[in-house]
């Protein structure tokens, strides 16, 4: 039996590693194809760029033309939220924020999305009354996003 055990441990820590490598860039098992890999990991990126557009597809138009390029290189570093495609989409404009390469018009988009919404356990919930009206202003007065 303990031998058994063992080789299920090996074969978890052999999927484990083969998942972080493809979604969020993590070393691959040893003996892997790496082109085969890297073509697996850009689907999956490209999957989740789709799933993205969907999401919030206003967004996504203000960051074209180069937003499949942008995406597939966030995706290939940052593994999904699992909170959903909403989520992604937000971790990826935050961090083309903090890279300063958000463009005027997906601010806008930022801003607009923090005013309606708020992130409670990782998903996005609607601002209602009080909450909305402080969130416009502390956009507005403190020019987020």
């Amino acid at each position: 039996m303990s031998r058994q055990r063992e080789e299920r441990a090996r074969l978890a820590r052999r999927q484990a590693q083969l998942v972080a490598a493809l979604v969020s860039g993590g070393d691959p098992p040893a003996d892997l194809n790496s082109e085969n890999l890297e073509a697996a990991s850009r689907s999956i990126a490209l999957k989740r760029l789709r799933e993205v557009q969907r999401a919030w597809p206003g967004l996504c138009r203000t960051l074209e033309p180069g937003l499949e390029a942008r995406f597939v290189a966030y995706a290939l570093e940052q593994p999904p939220p699992a909170a959903g495609a909403m989520a992604d989409a937000l971790a990826f404009a935050h961090c083309l924020r903090r890279q300063g390469a958000l463009p005027g018009p997906a601010k806008t988009e930022l801003m607009a999305f923090q005013v309606r919404w708020k992130i409670r356990d990782g998903h996005p919930v609607p601002r209602r009354g009080a909450a909305r009206r402080i969130a416009t202003l502390r956009c507005l007065l403190f020019k987020l996003p």
